[in-house]
């Protein structure tokens, strides 16, 4: 709650604290992107969605060891998959080097991967710094182009088979991969 105190006093633009619309309430700050000024909100106190459905962990069989009983077989259907959790955003900002100093000063992301171009920062992947606690590879991810825009969400599924099934869900169902 502190940090939702001093985005109200430190970021550009911020709003008060107020009620969270967003599913699992809380509470919120609105403030503007200094680079391109779209909005961007923290929320604190977020109630967790309760998990619907189990994640097993299948049993594989590899060239050289077999881990999968005999007549036992995985069966996958083709459906919406179940989401795990957010992976990662990505956003094209007109100025990856603008952005990538604000969030990496005034939030806790580092980045874990820059791209350059002849010599200039063109993209970064960032993680979010917890300390000792293990997170991804990176949570969000900024490159640079012509006007700003949310290029692509990323969700956590349960494994890359479900990954590929679902992939061929959408695409039957007309959507295009970016």
């Amino acid at each position: 709650m502190e940090d939702l105190e001093l985005a109200t006093q430190k970021l550009p633009g911020a709003s008060q604290i107020y009620e969270s619309k967003a599913p699992g309430g809380g509470k919120c700050v609105t403030f503007h992107d200094p680079t391109d000024g779209f909005p961007f909100h923290l929320i604190y106190g977020q109630t967790p969605v309760e998990m619907t459905e189990t994640f097993p962990e299948l049993e594989y069989n590899f060239p050289t060891s077999k881990h999968r009983p005999v007549g036992k077989y995985q069966h996958f259907n083709k459906r919406p998959s179940s989401i795990h959790k957010l992976g990662h955003v990505g956003c094209c900002v007109t100025d990856s080097v603008e952005a990538l100093e604000f969030y990496t000063t005034d939030f806790n992301f580092k980045p874990s991967g820059i791209v350059h171009d002849r010599g200039n920062d063109i993209s970064a992947f960032c993680y979010l710094d917890r300390g000792d606690e293990m997170v991804d590879h990176h949570c969000f991810f900024l490159f640079e182009g012509l006007r700003f825009h949310v290029h692509h969400s990323s969700f956590k599924v349960h494994d890359f088979d479900i990954q590929l099934l679902r992939h061929n869900f959408l695409e039957q169902k007309g959507y295009e991969n970016c």
